[in-house]
């Protein structure tokens, strides 16, 4: 997490109609998405066989529940039919913390009809997410 820190002085809060004797500090965290290397993840994806598609999908599972996402555990990817239910929740969440849209059925299917590019193309948005 990187924090900013958002600074309300006395004045500040007594205008709002509070009596506080002493500045107050607040923390807002927010995810920060690692930027990868497209070209690498390709290379890696193929070396391993796709296995690395797996650690990225745990990878930016992580990234996305540090962003408030619920997404269950990656477990789940092992387990038949299962699979597509994370991989549904996983692309809900890409759609709201990421994107910040309501894509999430779009990001599904490219996921499960694009498996070895999708998430090269869903590791383009977040390397380019503002």
């Amino acid at each position: 997490y990187k924090l900013y820190w958002l600074v309300k002085t006395k004045e500040e809060l007594n205008k709002a109609g509070a009596n506080i004797p002493t500045a107050w500090l607040l923390v807002i965290p927010f995810a920060n998405f690692e930027k990868r290397d497209l070209v690498s993840m390709f290379f890696l994806t193929i070396i391993t066989f796709g296995i690395y598609k797996l650690y990225w999908l745990v990878k930016t599972k992580e990234e996305l529940n540090k962003a408030g996402a619920d997404i269950p555990t990656a477990w789940l990817l092992v387990i038949p039919f299962a699979n597509f239910y994370f991989l549904w929740r996983w692309a809900e969440a890409f759609a709201e913390k990421v994107k910040k849209d309501n894509n999430s059925v779009i990001y599904f299917v490219i996921l499960i009809f694009l498996p070895f590019i999708s998430m090269l193309i869903l590791q383009n948005y977040i390397n380019n997410k503002k």
